[in-house]
């Protein structure tokens, strides 16, 4: 749909009969509107969570399959109101936005999941990592099993195969990158402790207890 509105769809709204009907047709989405405003935040939830972890989260299904079934419901209808000539296409726009913006969040969701498969794809594929694969959806299981083989025979075939049998193995644990559940992670507050009715001795204590968790490995 274009960014830009013509003159025409800046024109007021017409008061006439059809177009009431056509804008009531649209206004009564609000409510759908609220549903896919409640999935998006779910995925959205997960794709911030899935961002700032080190190793790969369990996928979200139910989040992102509601959320999938929301969006096309909705953009079913508004495809069917833009052929149909809303009136009010100022709003119509707004409302496309929204479905943009929530398309936007699902496929970033599951880029960052993809990522992270690809950098640490030989150690999901381990036999022993069975509790890493359990985390992958199916579609995510396929594409991990592919992407391993492509990897296997792109190193093989460049230089694996000119080695001795003895270093072709990919799979030795001190070679393989897996994430760092170490690393240091830096917790952000958003507004003054002071806000929360905390003593200072109070705020000294909720710091240290902060860096402490934030810290690798503890202070000794």
């Amino acid at each position: 749909m274009a960014s830009q509105l013509s003159q025409d769809e800046l024109t007021p709204y017409s008061g006439t009969p059809a177009a009431a009907a056509q804008d009531d047709a649209l206004f009564q989405g609000d409510y759908e509107f609220g549903a896919l405003q409640t999935s998006l935040a779910k995925v959205q939830t997960a794709w911030i969570a899935e961002r700032s972890a080190p190793e790969l989260l369990n996928f979200e299904m139910e989040s992102v399959t509601d959320l999938q079934t929301r969006i096309k419901e909705r953009q079913d209808e508004l495809d069917e109101l833009t052929e149909q000539g809303v009136s009010n296409a100022m709003m119509l726009h707004i409302y496309q936005m929204d479905v943009d913006r929530a398309n936007f969040v699902l496929a970033s969701y599951l880029r960052t999941r993809l990522a992270k498969i690809e950098k640490y794809i030989t150690y999901i594929m381990l036999p022993d990592s069975t509790d890493e694969r359990q985390r992958l959806s199916p579609q995510e299981k396929r594409f991990a099993a592919a992407y391993s083989e492509l990897v296997r025979e792109h190193f093989h075939e460049s230089f694996l195969n000119q080695l001795p049998e003895k270093y072709r193995n990919l799979n030795e644990r001190g070679m393989v990158e897996q994430p760092n559940l170490t690393s240091t992670c830096l917790p952000l507050c958003r507004s003054p402790l002071s806000r929360w009715g905390l003593c200072v001795a109070s705020r000294v204590l909720l710091c240290l207890f902060t860096l402490a968790l934030a810290l690798p490995q503890p202070l000794v």
